[in-house]
């Protein structure tokens, strides 16, 4: 059945053209494509508003429950998000939205359906010949969706979405380590004074990987420039480290094996015993701003090595006590996030087995 023939309202209405500003509690919360990842979770925080005073319509792009919404160009063509929350978001411009009836269809159903590799064809099929990746809304209503009984169609949400709770409690419990690990940093450095240089005690690589090397079926973690997750069945770099986007997002990720690196992406790892790998990353997690700061270029921001070699940070904690300690949290961590991944790829399989 066409998807256009499942909703009840909104069958394919574009978001709002409005400009993001910071974000501020007491404004809306924007949703744009940057936000949405290529498995359809949401890069949390969301980081941006939209200023009431200046869109007096915004309400009328606010997302309901059941809602399904598409990245309609460029090559975040096709991700998508299923909007089952009660948090109010509005829609971008890039976006397009489908209010599924739950009268129709259990709407969640065809959001798994939205990740299977069969959705991904079908978008693949429907962009046959285009120069630049871009899907109406006229094509999105054109999406095929597999029916089957309402009762098989709970099960199938019931099943999948079991394995989508296990996932979400290991990321619950992830963050948390995560932020014990930055208050320790901190309050580690609370009271010091003294002042170095982070290119004092570090090595910095750089990747030679581009986008198109992105195979989601890869073996090997690939780091982009962009948000979400990738991978690749060849790797660049070794080790343990920070990894930062060159551009776009300065948020570092703590790797520890074999991945791919993006040409416009750094490595940063210790050159000397005094930092460990997880006090550098916890050291630039901490001073992201200061980085959006030293960033250059005038429309997109980027980063140069002196950004992280002229990085100042206390000297005068006692790492060697946080070393130990962090290195603990973060195998825990690690240990975690492999559980994560064992559970990602047994809802991979649901979505074929279903789909």
């Amino acid at each position: 059945m066409l998807l256009k023939d499942l909703c009840s309202h909104n069958v394919g209405t574009y978001g709002i053209g409005a400009s993001a500003c910071s974000f501020n509690k007491n404004y809306p919360t924007y949703l744009r494509i940057t936000d949405i990842t290529n498995d359809g979770k949401l890069v949390k925080p969301l980081r941006t508003s939209i200023d009431p005073n200046s869109y007096p319509n915004w309400k009328e792009y606010i997302l309901s429950k059941n809602d399904l919404v598409f990245a309609r160009t460029g090559n975040s063509t096709g991700r998508n998000y299923f909007h089952n929350s009660e948090e109010e978001l509005v829609y971008a411009g890039f976006l397009i939205r489908f209010s599924l009836n739950p009268e129709k269809i259990v709407p969640r159903y065809v959001g798994y359906y939205c990740q299977s590799k069969s959705y991904w064809k079908q978008i693949s099929s429907l962009l046959e010949g285009s120069t630049r990746p871009t899907m109406s809304a006229e094509l999105y209503r054109k999406l095929d969706i597999p029916i089957v009984s309402k009762a098989f169609q709970q099960h199938i949400v019931d099943t999948i979405g079991s394995v989508d709770d296990l996932i979400e409690n290991y990321e619950e419990r992830i963050s948390f380590l995560q932020k014990i690990s930055s208050y320790l940093y901190l309050q580690l450095i609370e009271h010091s004074r003294e002042t170095s240089y982070l290119g004092n005690f570090i090595k910095i690589e750089t990747g030679s990987m581009n986008l198109d090397e992105n195979d989601p079926n890869g073996r090997y973690p690939f780091y982009t420039r962009n948000i979400g997750t990738f991978y690749s069945n060849k790797y660049t770099n070794e080790g343990k480290g920070a990894v930062v986007a060159g551009e776009g997002n300065f948020t570092p990720k703590f790797v520890n094996g074999k991945f791919g690196l993006h040409q416009r992406a750094y490595f940063i790892q210790p050159s000397t015993t005094k930092l460990g790998s997880e006090v550098i990353y916890e050291i630039i997690l901490s001073n992201k701003k200061y980085l959006e700061s030293v960033a250059v270029g005038s429309t997109v921001k980027s980063l140069r090595r002196f950004c992280f070699e002229q990085m100042p940070f206390f000297i005068d904690a006692d790492y060697f006590c946080l070393n130990q300690i962090l290195e603990i949290l973060f195998g825990e961590i690690e240990n975690l996030k492999k559980r994560k991944s064992i559970l990602l790829n047994q809802k991979s399989i649901l979505l074929d087995k279903y789909f």
